[in-house]
Order: C-alpha cells, then sequence, then structure tokens
C-alpha cells in the first residue's frame, strides 16, 4: 500500500513516484483527500495511467476553523476557496450535516475513478462518519 497525492501542484512527478511504487509491488494506492477540482482532475489522470487499486481519500471538513487550517497549513491537502464560507455561522449540528452532505458529492465525483474510499476521522467524530457510510450504502455508491 502506498499514497498519492493527488493535490500536487506537479503531478507529473506524483504519477511517476506511483508507478515507481507500483514497479515495487504497491497494489493499492491511498489518495489525500478530495477537496478540490484539481484533486478530482488529478485522479481522473490517476485512474488512467496507473496500474493499481486507488482508494479515494474522503475527509469531512466540519468546521469553518477546520477548513481554514486544512487549507493554509497542512501540506499536502487542497480545498475548493469556497468550502470555508460554507460554514460560516453554522453550529455543530447544522456544520456536520453539511459535511455529510459535501462527503457524499465528492464520493459521487470520485467514484468512477477509484476502487473505493477511506474516510478519515476528524476529531473523532465517529457518528459522523458512521452517517457518511450508512447513507453511502443506503444509495446507488454502495
Amino acid at each position: 500500500m502506498g499514497a498519492l497525492n493527488v493535490n500536487a501542484r506537479n503531478f507529473d512527478i506524483q504519477l511517476r513516484l506511483g508507478k515507481e511504487k507500483i514497479a515495487n509491488g504497491v497494489q493499492v494506492l491511498l489518495t489525500q483527500p478530495v477537496l478540490s477540482e484539481r484533486g478530482l482532475e488529478n485522479l481522473k489522470r490517476a485512474h488512467e495511467e496507473l496500474d493499481c487499486r486507488i482508494l479515494a481519500g474522503i475527509f469531512p471538513v466540519v468546521s469553518e476553523r477546520n477548513a481554514l487550517y486544512l487549507q493554509n497549513e497542512v501540506s499536502g491537502i487542497e480545498l475548493d476557496e469556497r468550502i470555508p464560507g460554507l460554514y460560516a455561522g453554522l453550529n455543530r449540528e447544522e456544520a456536520e450535516d453539511l459535511a455529510l452532505r459535501l462527503s457524499l458529492d465528492v464520493m459521487r465525483a470520485v467514484d468512477a475513478y477509484c476502487d473505493g474510499w477511506y474516510i478519515m476521522m476528524p476529531f473523532r467524530r465517529t457518528q459522523l462518519v458512521a452517517r457518511i457510510m450508512g447513507t453511502a450504502t443506503d444509495t446507488d455508491m454502495a
């Protein structure tokens, strides 16, 4: 198992590294969270060019502060610029509902270009991850 940064500015390097990992026995690549158009486009390229299974990273953003932190402080993660503003003024319940909707939107968008997803759990929000998994399996994504 290996990693693939679909948010990299120079994705050609990531593809080259991915091919090297596959040549050395890696059969599955896990991506960084897909939270931007660039991430989705690079995932599409990886799906076309890499001969291995790919699991797309799903990260439920849970607040405006969380979004801004991810956007500004976490290397390897890129958020669509509209995401932080979507959370402005929301209480915890509303923000988790939005996180659910956005995560499901990403899962639908990446579905044709990956072999599955893995969900990263923010701040021990097990109930949120359970809701995402439950909703995904109750819909046409399962």
